[in-house]
């Protein structure tokens, strides 16, 4: 529970930060790895004896599952729509986190460390892809 007034200042600004960080990759073209799962999500008709229908990919369903939700609203950019409301959760539990264990000071580091480390550019967490293509590791 948030304790006082400038803590839920605090954490408004950390989520409205984080909202604002990943915006410009709403925009972005897809990626390729984003694009290959759309392509399958269109196609996608699990049976018992084959879990990804016409074409096969090497990820979970969910993730398969989130693009299918995606093709259904008509925008295979809806994934990282989604990846942005995940990411505001994530900050939101970074901070009740660091609340509860260790109090106020180390529930801010901890939202402000989730927000730079999700919504960094540099790292290949701004698009919804299942591997590491593009980065240098």
């Amino acid at each position: 529970m948030l304790t006082s007034n400038p803590d839920r200042r605090f954490l408004l600004a950390m989520v409205v930060l984080c909202v604002v960080l990943r915006f410009p990759a709403l925009m972005w073209p897809l990626m390729p790895d984003e694009a290959g799962y759309f392509l399958v999500a269109r196609g996608w008709d699990p049976q018992p004896g084959n879990m990804h229908g016409t074409y096969w990919v090497d990820r979970p369903p969910t993730l398969i599952a989130v693009f299918w939700v995606a093709h259904l609203l008509g925008s295979a950019y809806v994934p990282r729509a989604v990846v942005v409301a995940l990411t505001v959760l994530m900050t939101v539990a970074a901070y009740r986190a660091g609340m509860l264990m260790f109090g106020p000071r180390a529930a801010r580091w901890s939202a402000a460390a989730s927000v730079a480390l999700m919504c960094n550019p540099v790292l290949p967490t701004w698009a919804t892809q299942g591997s590491t293509q593009g980065s240098r590791w």
